[in-house]
């Protein structure tokens, strides 16, 4: 699914605004999220798996970088670990 195509724009755009507006604001950020997978799977379902393994691999690294007490360099080793993952899947497709 394309940004332009028709059936983002009457379809999944409209149905998503529907639904997130309509949603408990406590649940609106997972509701984006998997929306996004949807959109992102949509022209392939491999793309979910890489982006799953992102999300959770930046969710991990922000809960150590989080962390109360977590030292200086663990928390820089968590950030250059998400970037370098990051940039790493980046370049590669």
């Amino acid at each position: 699914m394309l940004f332009t195509s028709h059936i983002f724009v009457y379809y999944f755009l409209p149905l998503l605004l529907l639904v997130y507006y309509n949603f408990p604001h406590r649940g609106r950020n997972l509701l984006l999220t998997a929306m996004s997978y949807v959109f992102y799977g949509w022209w392939n379902p491999y793309f979910t798996s890489l982006m799953l393994f992102s999300t959770v691999l930046n969710f991990l690294c922000g809960k150590v970088i989080a962390m109360p007490g977590a030292r200086p360099g663990r928390r820089k080793a968590a950030l250059a670990a998400s970037i370098v993952v990051n940039l790493g899947l980046l370049g590669f497709f």
